[in-house]
């Protein structure tokens, strides 16, 4: 199975949040990050007060050109990227970080399904283990799913939560309450 990778920036930021929008999908291919996360949005305790901080994710692949690039190239990139898109934190930028996740996404081939099966009757022999979120089911689920998957999971193992409850959420087209 193949994952596709993703490299963050973090950008602590002197200012209050630059959007009202806790995520902005940036599709268009001459931008180097697909979504922006605006952290004081998301979780305003995730910022000081009068502060915000975005996350930039940027899809790349383990050892390509972005994953090896050095973050000070890699941030200046980014804030050029995000001065066109009318973004700009222009001097207000305290810190820069980064991190790197190298199976962020599920990547489907033909005959993908089978071999996920094959993986998750093994791992169900195994009564005190879980496979949820999209590396555990090779599924590309929402945050809020994957969010519920480990809350799910914990319960389970603190044995507050049979096994068949906490798999639900992880079933295709299961709502959450």
């Amino acid at each position: 199975m193949t994952f596709r990778g993703l490299r963050f920036v973090f950008l602590s930021l002197n200012t209050p949040p630059l959007t009202n929008n806790t995520w902005i999908y940036v599709p268009e291919k001459r931008f180097l990050f697909g979504r922006i996360q605006e952290t004081a949005l998301w979780e305003p305790s995730l910022a000081p007060e009068g502060k915000s901080g975005l996350i930039l994710e940027i899809p790349c692949t383990q050892g390509d050109a972005v994953w090896e690039e050095n973050l000070p190239s890699l941030a200046e990139r980014c804030l050029a990227d995000l001065k066109e898109l009318g973004l700009d934190p222009g001097e207000q930028v305290l810190e820069v970080h980064d991190a790197r996740t190298p199976e962020a996404y599920p990547v489907y081939h033909v005959g993908f399904e089978r071999q996920v099966e094959v993986c998750l009757k093994a791992v169900a022999k195994a009564e005190n283990l879980l496979s949820t979120g999209r590396q555990g089911l090779f599924r590309y689920n929402n945050m809020d799913h994957s969010l519920e998957m480990g809350r799910r999971a914990a319960s389970f193992l603190q044995g507050t939560l049979s096994r068949e409850a906490a798999l639900d959420v992880a079933r295709k087209d299961t709502p959450i309450e």
